[in-house]
């Protein structure tokens, strides 16, 4: 009946779509601390690899109700079914953004099946989310992540153009179809 949504980042929150169930709190998902016993479900999208783990599964276990659940998801790196598209997003990930990459990234390329979780798992079904129709809109989610940013404020440099024009050029000769 209730929702309690969390972001320590205020922006994020302030984008959050609004509804009368729904209650927002600025904090981390390891600060949430007043819902003892209270919570059927604790979710997380795309966001485990950044938690401190032990403090997130301590406020978790308090929370939970007895048989309640905690469903962790993220993304993987983008792939198609295009060679030559998916060889440009390699060397992107690999090649330009490799050094940027930090700690957590192993969990999120790891689709979270290498998380540490002490509790008892669920098998999920596998789910697929179409994200980009075009090479700019995939370029765009890119741009969220953190190698980008951390790559563009050391070097001044945006990743993303080094294969901007690469990557359209193959996008058109065999995605559009």
């Amino acid at each position: 009946c209730r929702v309690r949504a969390t972001d320590a980042d205020p922006r994020l929150l302030a984008q959050a779509a609004r509804a009368p169930t729904i209650d927002y709190m600025r904090v981390s998902a390891e600060e949430a601390t007043d819902l003892d016993a209270q919570v059927d479900l604790i979710t997380g999208a795309c966001s485990a690899h950044w938690f401190d783990l032990d403090r997130f599964y301590a406020q978790a276990r308090r929370a939970l109700k007895p048989e309640g659940v905690i469903a962790l998801w993220t993304y993987d790196w983008p792939w198609t079914t295009s060679p030559a598209v998916t060889a440009i997003l390699e060397k992107l990930k690999a090649d330009i953004l490799g050094a940027y990459w930090g700690p957590e990234s192993v969990y999120y390329f790891g689709q979270y099946k290498n998380l540490p979780f002490p509790f008892a798992e669920i098998d999920a079904p596998e789910f697929h989310v179409e994200i980009a129709h075009t090479s700019d809109e995939l370029l765009g989610f890119l741009g969220t992540w953190s190698a980008p940013t951390k790559y563009k404020t050391a070097t001044g440099v945006d990743p993303l153009a080094l294969v901007r024009e690469e990557l359209a050029a193959a996008w058109r000769n065999e995605l559009s179809s």
